[in-house]
This record gives structure tokens, sequence and C-alpha cells, in this order.
């Protein structure tokens, strides 16, 4: 997938405006939108900008997110962008309270993997 595509799809996903996306990024909305469509290439500058204001990593931005990772755990990945560190602390005891015996979860790099 065309990181362009996957701001938009990641966007969309978060019910954000195009108009919204761009203010927070700090870019022109046309400017955005030819990113989105595959008609401009941001430098890393921009693209870290877009990253910060979807409250992503450049890497996660670009669809770097390994592939292991079923839809469900992606799922809970965005839920939890934005939490602080005693919430992630919940969510981790949560998981682990409630979550499979029959599986262990690792939690890396802030991203909660299964074995």
């Amino acid at each position: 997938m065309d990181f362009g595509k996957n701001i938009l799809r990641i966007r969309k996903q978060r019910g954000m405006s195009a108009v919204e996306l761009a203010r927070k990024a700090g870019i022109n909305q046309s400017y955005l939108s030819q990113i989105e469509n595959g008609k401009r290439s941001p430098s890393t500058a921009v693209l870290s900008r877009i990253a910060r204001a979807l409250n992503l990593t450049t890497s996660e931005l670009l669809g770097e997110v390994p592939e292991r990772l079923s839809p469900h755990l992606l799922r809970l990945l965005d839920a939890a962008k934005g939490l602080n560190a005693a919430q992630v602390d919940a969510v981790i005891a949560l998981i682990k309270a409630f979550g499979p015996k029959d599986e262990k979860y690792l939690v890396a790099d802030e991203k909660i993997y299964t074995d």
C-alpha cells in the first residue's frame, strides 16, 4: 500500500476531515489531498508532521506494522493511542485478566504481539 492511501485510510478511520488533518499537520489541505492521491511525495519532515497529527510514528504511518498483528490487535492499538502510562498499564492488566489463557501476550515498543 502506498503511504498516501495509508494516510487517507487512517484519517477516515479516525473520522478526521482532510481540513482538520492538514491544520494539525501545519500543511495546506490541497497539498494533503495531493499526497493522499499519490500526486505529490512529501518530505520526511512533512510525513513526520502528518504522523504526529495522527498520533502515530512515521513507521506506522508508512504501514510498517509487523504483518503478524491480527486485525483485532490493530484495532486495540489504534484505540490505545494517546493513553498515558497508567492507562496503558490498566489496559494490559485487563487483557491479562480477561484474555485467552492459552496465548501469551507480550508488550514491546508499546505494541502488543501474540506468540
